[in-house]
């Protein structure tokens, strides 16, 4: 199989893979993850606590990465519009992600100690802002794009195809319509 950016390199310039949409440049690895748990689910060898297993990982993983990815992104929107106001401290990183991180997951679930400092382990905040937004949006476009596949079959493959041919070549939302 070729990767999204060999597909791509007829519908863009050279180098402008750095510009393509973050969400569609997760979409094809993650359409992969999806092919490869019903491979494994459908495949007819694995017993019934191994489905299981397979099933509410997948689902905490989606749940994770999405929830955690937008509470990211919260806190990230946050950040820079405090750092509009004044320098950034310590103090009020920690206290934001916290309060952030408590509202995501509920009044049911006593965050960890070191909980504050969940926001120092995202490369992305310094990296490539924003990123955190994209990831959770491909996920939730790649189930919607997993469900056609389901519904459609190989009816499916062409506009898939052209999708990850297209590249940087328009917005996300341009290309997934």
């Amino acid at each position: 199989t070729r990767s999204p950016f060999m597909l791509a390199r007829r519908a863009q310039k050279h180098l402008q893979a750095y510009d393509m949409s973050k969400v569609l440049a997760e979409t094809a690895s993650e359409f992969g993850e999806s092919l490869l748990l019903d491979q494994l689910l459908e495949g007819g060898k694995l017993d019934k606590d191994m489905q299981v297993h397979l099933l509410s990982h997948a689902c905490d993983g989606f749940l994770g990465t999405v929830n955690r990815q937008v509470c990211f992104t919260e806190f990230e929107i946050a950040a820079h519009e405090k750092a509009k106001e004044s320098s950034l401290t310590l103090e009020f990183l920690k206290e934001k992600y916290r309060e952030i991180a408590s509202a995501y997951y509920g009044p049911s679930v006593d965050l960890m100690p070191d909980e504050a400092w969940g926001f120092a382990a995202i490369p992305h905040f310094v990296f490539n802002p924003f990123y955190c937004l994209s990831y959770a949006l491909s996920q939730v476009a790649v189930l919607a794009l997993y469900g056609s596949w389901k519904r459609t079959g190989t009816a499916f493959v062409p506009g898939y195809r052209a999708l990850l041919e297209s590249g940087g070549s328009g917005t996300p939302v341009d290309l997934l319509l």
